[in-house]
């Protein structure tokens, strides 16, 4: 390391597209340190031909515009991810999460009920032609109280067609979270609609409220098709169907 000598400074002023930071001022100085730091980096800066006090670069240090630029960086990165994260997380919310609308499919299941748990039954369809009958009904089972915030009640949904010639049936769990259950309907052919108040398992003791548009008619056309298939035997059977839930969440202001 060696001072900069005067006859250094002279044969670097010659040349005016390179002015030595040495000879500028001290905001200009502090803005083109780095710009000179490849010719000064085994030299140390000895006294200035302005008088002022020597300065000393330190080459394990980044000078001071590389350090601004550095935090400048570093901060517009982070508050990029930040809010890549924050948004990503706020559009994409869970099914069931309050404010989300979500659908899915349910398949017809084998579905054990004890009598003794029967709440309610809502029957939205009930129609009888030529020696046969139709129905759907909602049906709300009573899984019993706790000590704790626990779901309460369990909704299925049951559809069957009954004739001399075959019976058949299918059976969707539609929810087992249910704190209270509001009501049942039906919107039109093929189309249920049912309102409960469930736990909000994203808050501590919250609760919402839970729509569930049904459309059903995919299990019409695979009962007309299940007849057609068995022809003039006898077509008693669970059907192989399914059933379309959208399911939309809001927040509940009480239970």
């Amino acid at each position: 390391m060696f001072p900069v000598t005067k006859k250094d400074a002279n044969l670097r002023a010659a040349n005016n597209s390179l002015t030595p930071f040495y000879l500028r001022n001290r905001k200009q100085r502090k803005t083109t340190m780095s710009y000179h730091l490849h010719y000064y980096s085994q030299r140390c800066i000895g006294p200035q031909l302005t008088g002022e006090a020597p300065i000393i670069l330190n080459l394990n240090r980044p000078v001071r515009v590389e350090r601004v630029f550095m935090k400048i960086t570093n901060t517009i990165v982070t508050f990029a991810l930040i809010t890549a994260t924050s948004l990503a997380f706020a559009n994409n919310k869970g099914p069931g999460d309050v404010g989300s609308v979500a659908s899915q499919t349910i398949d017809a299941s084998e579905i054990s009920v004890a009598p003794s748990d029967i709440d309610q039954v809502v029957r939205l369809v009930d129609t009888k032609s030529n020696g046969s009958q139709k129905k759907v009904q909602v049906l709300v089972l009573d899984k019993g109280m706790s000590t704790d915030v626990s779901p309460r009640y369990e909704i299925y949904l049951g559809y069957s067609s009954l004739a001399e010639m075959g019976n058949r049936a299918a059976n969707f769990k539609i929810s087992d979270l249910v704190w209270s259950f509001k009501s049942a309907s039906r919107i039109s052919a093929g189309i249920y609609e049912i309102k409960t108040v469930e736990i909000d398992e994203n808050a501590d003791f919250g609760f919402k409220n839970v729509t569930y548009l049904i459309d059903a008619t995919k299990m019409f056309s695979d009962d007309k098709a299940a007849v057609a298939k068995c022809g003039d035997d006898f077509c008693d059977q669970s059907l192989k169907t399914s059933i379309l839930v959208k399911k939309t969440a809001t927040k509940a202001t009480q239970k």
